[in-house]
């Protein structure tokens, strides 16, 4: 709201003060009120500057820009011209005299480039010479046009500089944005990684090496060897129609949505087949949350090409983590995830002794499959319940996964429940939470457990996709969880040993600045996502060697919560908006950054490859908010194209 609330001042500054400009320039009888406007506009600057240090309270990237460079841009020849106008003698009806005009007219200039500045986000160059344009441009204009200083005889050919200049440069500009954002039909990773962001001390792995020593068809998992688990999954078109009574033309792995869980032991050689049969652009499998070798990622014109339509591939690598993933395709992840391709991958501990624990998997989607959450469920169309007969005193876990594109807020009632996984990670010293509800992110999992209360007390899970409710036992469903609030991960378990030290050294530090801003991406204009002021396809590609200690600060200055997932790693919170970290250690692959928030995380680059690095909320990545982090000496041979039957996120 603050930010909205800032950007629409700087327009109404700019708006007032071009008013001003209007009746200096007219003589109309507005023109007596132009000392009147240039108050107002000098009103609202003041007004903005709280707005600034209002935002600034989030920190100082969050204001930056209003405070350092926009507002002086403003204030400054409004406060002038404010001053030139009070000593000016012209009265109403009467023009304005030249000085008024001229100082009019740069604060005009100013106001109009702080709301470009806000809207286009430019860099450093482009700023500096838009300040000229803004700041010069108006008065020269108005003294080319009013012939002062210049002959008869050449006001003609200065007339029309005044005019085809700007145009000219106006069409330059766009034209050059436009055709840069274009994508060839066929494009690779050298296209578009094009920034190595962050740097290392002494100038330490600089450099940007796209030929590679390694290619990511080396990076694979055992080739060999009689698998522990095999699986085969056939992705087929599935008409469906959701709770809500929404008729789908959705996809299904082996003709159900969710596709069948997938289980495996750590240690296992795990090998999945997959066959396309019937979906034309074709599809890959995606581990999320599993660090495979880069070549088992599964990702379209990184790791691999897709699978085409008629065609089946081959994935295989050891499970060495315990815990709650999901798989899902990434060929137009936005559609076909959305659309029903997806289902849950669990890793049991090697030895797993048999228990009477009732282990249910709840993935929730933006609107509820035909087979339920869980599909041991039974369904109550009338009270849009899925209800799942639990004995009283068994011991229940929980394993939440968000397959949707947004964060999805659950809420427990009728018992006190524990946390005790993050994205595949145990929780160190999880206590019991009465009264909290749990926000998970898009693409995040949580794992909480739960005994049945005796008494034939019901318990609830609210906060599903179509609002849809799960309830555990036969009693009358509990209701009103979650009035303490969001349990907070920041603080929540004990503190533990990690393998990182959180207080460094980093041998790599990279700034993500997340915003929004006017621009092309493939020759569409829009109000485009951005990282660090440049947009799809300048996004960052963040470069490491592997052993480094990378620490990332993610910076969220739009309007939209973002579910940052690195492919094939975990990150260790460090800190939110400058806290510490002080519960168990945090580690997560899909991190929801609200906005307004900053997130510093740190990583072990232990993983060699061309990862995925991007926004989880689906519809971003379509956008373009796709980013990658890749190893120095690794490259691949697979490309984005037409011809290759890989299609851009």
């Amino acid at each position: 709201m603050l930010y909205y609330l800032d950007l629409a001042i700087a327009i109404l500054v700019a708006a007032t003060a071009g008013v001003a400009l209007h009746g200096a320039l007219t003589g109309h009888p507005v023109t007596g009120r132009v000392r009147l406007f240039l108050v107002v506009a000098l009103a609202l600057v003041a007004l903005r500057l709280v707005t600034g240090l209002l935002l600034a309270r989030y920190g100082w990237e969050f204001a930056s820009r209003q405070l350092a460079y926009q507002l002086p841009l403003v204030a400054v020849p409004v406060g002038g011209a404010l001053l030139v106008a009070m000593r000016s003698p012209f009265g109403v009806g009467a023009r304005a005299d030249a000085a008024v005009v001229m100082a009019t007219a740069a604060a005009a200039g100013g106001a109009f480039l702080a709301v470009v500045d806000g809207l286009l986000l430019p860099g450093p160059a482009t700023a500096a010479w838009l300040t000229a344009l803004a700041i010069l441009g108006p008065p020269l204009g108005w003294l080319a046009f009013t012939g002062t200083g210049v002959s008869p005889t050449a006001r003609p050919v200065v007339r029309t500089a005044a005019v085809a200049v700007p145009a000219l440069a106006f069409v330059a500009g766009i034209g050059t944005a436009w055709w840069s954002s274009g994508l060839p039909g066929r494009y690779d990773l050298a296209d578009y990684a094009v920034m190595d962001t962050g740097g290392a001390p002494s100038g330490e792995h600089g450099g940007h090496d796209h030929a590679g020593t390694t290619s990511v068809t080396d990076l694979t998992g055992p080739q060999t060897g009689e698998p522990d688990v095999r699986y085969t999954l056939t992705a087929s078109p599935k008409d469906v129609t959701t709770a809500s009574g929404r008729a789908i033309h959705g996809f299904a792995f082996n003709g159900t949505i969710p596709g069948p869980r997938l289980e495996a032991h750590q240690g296992d050689l795990v090998e999945v087949t997959v066959r396309n049969i019937g979906i034309e652009k074709g599809l890959t499998i995606h581990w999320h949350g599993v660090n495979v070798p880069n070549a088992e990622d599964g990702v379209a014109g990184v790791t691999q090409d897709a699978v085409a339509d008629g065609g089946s591939y081959t994935y295989r690598f050891r499970v060495e983590q315990v815990g709650t993933f999901w798989y899902h395709s990434h060929q137009t992840p936005a559609v076909q995830i959305d659309h029903g391709l997806f289902g849950v991958f669990v890793v049991l501990p090697s030895h797993a002794a048999q228990t009477d624990t009732m282990d249910l998997a709840v993935l929730d989607h933006g609107w509820r499959p035909p087979d339920g959450f869980a599909p041991d469920g039974r369904w109550d169309p009338d009270e849009r319940v899925e209800r799942h007969e639990i004995a009283p005193g068994t011991p229940v876990r929980l394993r939440l996964v968000n397959t949707d594109s947004v964060p999805h807020r659950h809420r427990i009632a009728g018992v006190p429940y524990k946390l005790v996984a993050v994205d595949g990670t145990d929780v160190v010293g999880p206590t019991e939470v009465a009264d909290k509800s749990l926000l998970l992110a898009a693409g995040g999992r949580y794992d909480v457990t739960f005994p049945m209360p005796a008494g034939g007390q019901a318990v609830t899970l609210a906060g599903l996709g179509d609002n849809v409710r799960m309830v555990f036992g036969d009693g009358t469903p509990a209701s009103g969880a979650g009035s303490g609030g969001d349990l907070d991960l920041l603080t929540y378990g004990s503190p533990a040993p990690t393998r990182i030290d959180r207080d460094g050294p980093f041998t790599r530090d990279f700034r993500m600045v997340m915003d929004r801003k006017i621009g092309f991406v493939d020759g569409r204009l829009g109000y485009q996502w951005a990282v660090n002021g440049e947009t799809f396809p300048r996004m960052p590609m963040f470069m490491v060697a592997e052993g480094d200690t990378v620490r990332i600060t993610f910076v969220n200055r739009s309007t939209a919560h973002h579910p940052m997932h690195v492919h094939g790693h975990h990150v260790l919170v460090l800190s939110r908006n400058g806290t510490a970290a002080t519960g168990s250690p945090w580690w997560t692959d899909t991190l929801n950054v609200a906005p307004g928030e900053t997130y510093e995380v740190a990583f072990l680059a232990d993983n060699p490859g061309v990862w995925m690095d991007h926004c989880h909320d689906l519809n971003h990545a379509a956008d373009g908010f796709v980013m990658h982090l890749g190893y120095e000496g690794v490259s691949t041979p697979y490309a984005v194209g037409d011809d290759t039957g890989n299609v851009p996120e």
